[in-house]
């Protein structure tokens, strides 16, 4: 986590007594900034300063700056769940960077359009778009996206239940990100793997999987991905019979992004809190929960997790 803050801060100095250096300097500066907030799961905060590179990056002209901002913006309105904004600067950023012969950055915005699809089931399309960013990756020799292209397959098989090609891939990403040291994107197949050992039954690995995880976000200062660990660990403990350690885990989900503004972490750590309370045998408490979870996860676009919070709460409600 320190030397993340230590980043942005350096970075903020430079922003504020740099402001008759040159626009093309500020204009990256302002990218790196927005980049670091990103990595720390302050969405809102990375915007604002992307926002800002860009008008920086169009008033000189440079195309390239301006490709590699609408990727970024792209990202982190896909991170906020809001898949339409997302959709408008992928698909910006996909045209700008075709153009200018740029296919590397032309792949990673495709990789982006295909979790957008993921994300509203149209799985072909979103396989196609991951495959044929893989095959461009590959040919670059960049083995950073191609083990991110490779860990959104195993996504896909996941979620059409082939849960051991979905392990393969989610594997293989994690040993090409382990072996260059790739953290950012580690915690992702980290998240991905316990999930997918939670769904397989095996709870020791989707454990150790879940608390790697945090230890990555906590070092990064990512609160919302920490939240998300702790949610995973209390879905874990839960299915475990141990509501107390359940419990603990879902109530640390929720104090992770009280404060940072509402999202699906929150809408997913308020559903587990409701899981548990139904587990204890307080159908009161679960109710409350799941009620304020469902809008969330509602503007959030998670069938699996809406689905959940949907269930429970007529569960509740019959037990009332």
């Amino acid at each position: 986590r320190g030397y993340l803050t230590e980043g942005r801060e350096r970075l903020k100095k430079a922003l504020t007594h740099g402001l008759d250096a040159p626009e093309s300097l500020r204009a990256r500066a302002l990218l790196g900034a927005g980049n670091l907030s990103r990595v720390q799961g302050d969405y809102d905060q990375s915007i604002i300063l992307l926002e800002d590179s860009l008008t920086l990056f169009q008033k000189t002209g440079d195309q390239y700056g301006i490709a590699m901002v609408y990727k970024e913006l792209g990202r982190n309105y896909y991170h906020l769940g809001r898949l339409e904004n997302a959709r408008v600067y992928y698909s910006k950023g996909w045209k700008q960077a075709h153009e200018l012969g740029e296919k590397l950055l032309s792949a990673r915005n495709l990789l982006g359009l295909g979790l957008i699809n993921w994300m509203e089931g149209n799985m072909e399309k979103a396989q196609s778009q991951f495959e044929e960013s893989r095959h461009i990756f590959v040919e670059a020799q960049n083995r950073r996206d191609e083990a991110g292209a490779i860990s959104n397959l195993g996504i896909i098989c996941a979620e059409m239940g082939d849960m051991e090609k979905a392990k393969t891939y989610f594997l293989k990403a994690m040993e090409i990100q382990e072996e260059i040291g790739d953290v950012d994107n580690l915690r992702n197949v980290y998240n991905n793997l316990g999930y997918l050992y939670y769904k397989l039954g095996d709870y020791t690995q989707s454990v150790h999987y879940y608390k790697k995880l945090r230890q990555l976000a906590q070092d990064a200062g990512d609160r919302r991905m920490n939240s998300t660990a702790y949610s995973g660990l209390a879905d874990v403990y839960l299915a475990m019979g141990d509501t107390a350690r359940a419990l603990k885990y879902a109530q640390n989900a929720l104090d992770e992004v009280q404060n940072i503004g509402t999202g699906i972490e929150m809408g997913v750590s308020l559903r587990v809190l409701g899981e548990v309370w139904m587990a204890s045998g307080k159908p009161d408490q679960a109710r409350e929960f799941f009620e304020k979870s469902i809008p969330l996860l509602e503007e959030a676009r998670d069938s699996e997790e809406l689905e959940k919070a949907r269930r429970g709460y007529k569960q509740v409600i019959s037990l009332i």
